[in-house]
């Protein structure tokens, strides 16, 4: 399947690459960057540290077995997420000096 999608993908540039045309190089180049940079999400090495940090273990612990498993561990992710992982901040502090803007 990856190597399907990085095909179509690499003829897609290229077929944009015929076609536009020279005074939008900016425009190509932006593209181009854009479009590899996909291709890191699916870097094992990313993945690996990013599995590294979701505790997926606990949510199959804790999943009720009466219902849906992936609806289940899907939401459980989305909490944790949203509330263990991430923590809002409306006033960050400067990295320098550690004073709060507001």
């Amino acid at each position: 399947m990856d190597d399907i999608v990085y095909n179509i993908t690499q003829q897609w540039l290229t077929t944009l690459k015929s076609r536009i045309q020279y005074n939008n190089k900016p425009f190509l180049k932006k593209l181009e960057s854009f479009g590899s940079g996909v291709f890191k999400y699916e870097d094992p090495v990313l993945l690996e540290r990013a599995l590294d940090l979701i505790p997926i273990q606990r949510f199959y612990d804790e999943a009720d077995p009466e219902n849906c498993l992936e609806d289940t561990i899907i939401k459980k992710l989305l909490y944790w997420f949203k509330n263990e992982f991430f923590t809002w901040v409306n006033s960050p502090p400067c990295e320098h000096c550690n004073v709060r803007f507001y």
